[in-house]
């Protein structure tokens, strides 16, 4: 039987120009699952990462047994309904994949023509096998996402843009692709513990100490690093700046914060670290384009 109480999560992560959203059941979170057994379609691709169990994908013209440990790619708008015996407990995690065009300043590669060329050309579905690295970050986003806080959500993008990143490598390799989009493309080769896992620990660290007024020395001095070669990993992992991350965290707590609590706004202003409330107004209004309290207002009055 279907089951379609449930709530639909969007996790976005940036890469260059391009965003990708991976939308996805809250029942995964809660070790439950939602396998739709009719017949359909979707406009995005759709992946399936088994973790427990076993179940087939049947499409018009083929079955595909999917078993633990096993990665599914589904094209987009390919006919096929999911086939699992109802004895057999199963635990997939299963989104959607959606990706659009964003801007950003000095991108050196297309990222966006890169990703939705190659899901594009998919035509049929796609198996791999989840090695170490995929089961590694996919888990550990799941238990960090689980988490509360804004640290929690930034932390685990980190991790489902690496897992994605390896999952596309392999599949281009698998299909004999992979000189096409990843060679010799600083950060996009298999994910290793050198950039890609240190830029996840400079991450945590930063969302973890951002309300401590925490400057790019502190985190530099943090990892034993010099300050550019801090501010270089940031800026060819995250295609941003230490001071943007710091204020998009402020700023995403901030706003969490006015919608969700009534918190007076010099009290919130001291939190997030600011020594006046002056500041905090200033880099609020800057950042949405309208101060606090008008924020609050207009949001009041929409509930």
């Amino acid at each position: 039987m279907n089951d379609f109480n449930n709530k639909f999560i969007n996790v976005p992560i940036e890469m260059g120009n391009l965003e990708i959203k991976f939308i996805f059941s809250d029942k995964f979170l809660k070790g439950k699952n939602l396998i739709v057994s009719l017949p359909h379609t979707h406009i995005f691709c759709e992946m399936h990462v088994i973790y427990e169990g076993s179940f087939r994908v049947v499409t018009e013209e083929n079955s595909y047994l999917l078993e633990q440990g096993d990665i599914c790619i589904i094209p987009a708008n390919l006919n096929h309904f999911i086939e699992a015996d109802e004895n057999i407990k199963v635990r997939t995690f299963n989104a959607l994949i959606n990706f659009s065009r964003r801007k950003a300043e000095n991108t050196k590669y297309d990222e966006y023509e890169y990703y939705t060329s190659f899901y594009k050309s998919l035509k049929k579905i796609s198996l791999i096998r989840a090695n170490d690295i995929v089961q590694k970050y996919l888990t550990d986003f799941l238990d960090v996402y689980k988490s509360d806080g804004i640290e929690g959500t930034y932390i685990a993008k980190g991790m489902l843009m690496l897992a994605f990143i390896e999952i596309t490598r392999r599949l281009e390799v698998k299909d004999g692709k992979a000189n096409n989009m990843f060679q010799g493309r600083a950060g996009f080769g298999s994910v290793n513990d050198d950039a890609d896992v240190r830029i996840i620990k400079i991450e945590r660290y930063i969302s973890q100490n951002y309300k401590e007024n925490i400057s790019l020395r502190d985190v530099a001095n943090h990892f034993y690093l010099s300050e550019a070669h801090t501010a270089r990993i940031i800026k060819k992992q995250m295609d941003t700046t230490f001071s943007k991350m710091v204020m998009e965290m402020k700023m995403s707590e901030a706003k969490k914060e006015i919608l969700d609590s009534d918190i007076p706004l010099a009290a919130l202003a001291e939190k997030l670290g600011y020594n006046s409330y002056y500041g905090f107004f200033s880099a609020f209004k800057r950042y949405f384009g309208i101060s606090p309290k008008e924020f609050r207002e207009e949001n009041a009055k929409d509930d």
